[in-house]
This record gives C-alpha cells, structure tokens and sequence, in this order.
C-alpha cells in the first residue's frame, strides 16, 4: 500500500464468452463467473476490512447493462455481471455504517476487446449503432465522469446504486430510431 491504507477499489474485472447458452461447457461457465462474480467478492472481502478499520471507502463496480436487459449469446457474462450487481447492492446494505459506499456503473456497449469481435462485423455493428440513440460504441473514457462521482465526497449519500452509460440504448428500449 502505497499511503498505507486503501479508500477506493474500482472492480473493472471481466470476460464473456459469446455462443448460446446451451453450448457452454460447465468449465467456461464457472470460468466466467470465478472472473466476473467471485473475483468481485474476493477482492471486496479481503480489501473492504482497511476501508472498515478506517471507516471509510469508496468501492466501485463496473457492471453492465446485461443487468437490465437480456443480450442473446452472453448468458453467463449477464449472469455474473447480475449477479455482481446484486452483491454490491447487499454489501452497500453491510458496510454503510462504516462510512463506506458501495455503488455501480453499468456500461453499454463500449470499445474494448471485449467488443472487437462485434464491431469487425459490418453488418452487426451497423444494427447496433443504429439501436444506440447517440450513434456510436462509448469509449472508455466515457465512465471517467461516473467513476470520478462516485469516489468523491459529493457522492457520499449515495450507495447501492448504479449509473447506466449506455449512449441512450435502455432508454430507448433499444429501438431503432424513426
């Protein structure tokens, strides 16, 4: 520990695999949660006591809109970011009265490796700017804004909820326009 305690972990952890539920082998189904969900409980169990012993934190999680709407071919990626969701919302409950705040950001489709294999497809990225209300993936620089809220003391009556950057896409019902 660098200043000798820890005040902010932000959970960015995460991979998916694509392909219909009914072909995930029980191994790539356990690997994506152990990564997506139990990693998230590992690191705040072991990390959340500094923040206890100094009454005070700030602890992050990057979700996913996949916590609000189904996506075909991503079942266990939405499974665990859902399941990670519903934690962080249990662990705000606990650790609340520590002065330690425990919130979300539930991105939308954003440019990352992780979407490499969507957007090298024409025609498939087309269908999914054209659902997007704003017209294109968001960056990653698109959650700074966000993340810097939510470890800030202007943040501090605020826990257990998540901030959806999605470029307008749930709100639109993930319509096409028109």
């Amino acid at each position: 520990l660098l200043y000798g305690r820890i005040d902010i972990i932000v959970l960015a952890n995460g991979i998916q695999l694509r392909k219909p539920f009914y072909e995930y082998s029980i191994n790539e189904w356990r690997m994506i949660l152990d990564v997506n969900l139990t990693g998230c409980f590992l690191i705040c169990k072991h990390f959340s006591k500094s923040m206890i012993d100094n009454n005070y934190g700030r602890i992050i999680g990057i979700t996913s809109l996949t916590t609000e709407i189904g996506i075909k071919n991503i079942s266990a990626y939405s499974a665990s970011k859902g399941g990670m969701n519903q934690f962080l919302k249990n662990i705000a409950i606990e650790l609340a009265k520590y002065n330690i705040i425990v919130n979300m950001i539930a991105p939308g489709r954003i440019s990352t490796n992780m979407t490499n294999d969507l957007t090298s497809k024409t025609n498939l990225n087309e269908l999914i700017i054209d659902r997007i209300p704003m017209g294109r993936y968001g960056n990653p620089s698109d959650l700074i804004g966000a993340a810097l809220f939510l470890a800030s003391k202007e943040a501090a009556y605020m826990t257990g909820q998540s901030i959806i950057i999605d470029g307008g896409w749930l709100a639109s019902g993930g319509n096409l326009p028109g």
